[in-house]
């Protein structure tokens, strides 16, 4: 009789890990974007442009920068001055990451 209701304990114990298990899979996938729903920061569009005399990154749509260099506009020759006045629009982050490097070295 004893083997008999530790047989049956043992049976739910793991059921009950093989439910937990499944389920904690089931929420990791849930918040995994798919393939097909992930934005790729290379299709994103940012404006480069003077902000209180800096160097700053602006998404597409804000007035806000995202990001603020510690790179005076000042120090820059003034063809790149006059270009970040204007703002200079690039597309992806690896655009970005070369133009930024260009200004700051």
């Amino acid at each position: 009789m004893k083997k008999w209701i530790f047989g049956i304990c043992g049976f739910i114990l793991l059921c009950l890990l093989i439910t937990n298990i499944v389920f904690e899979n089931i929420q990791t996938e849930q918040n995994i974007p798919s393939e097909e729903n992930k934005v790729s920061n290379n299709s994103l569009t940012y404006i480069v442009r003077d902000f209180n005399g800096n160097i700053a990154v602006f998404d597409s749509k804000g007035n806000q920068p995202i990001k603020i260099t510690d790179v005076s506009t000042e120090s820059l020759p003034a063809m790149d001055r006059k270009m970040l006045k204007d703002g200079v629009k690039v597309s992806g982050q690896n655009e970005l990451n070369t133009l930024l490097e260009d200004l700051c070295s």
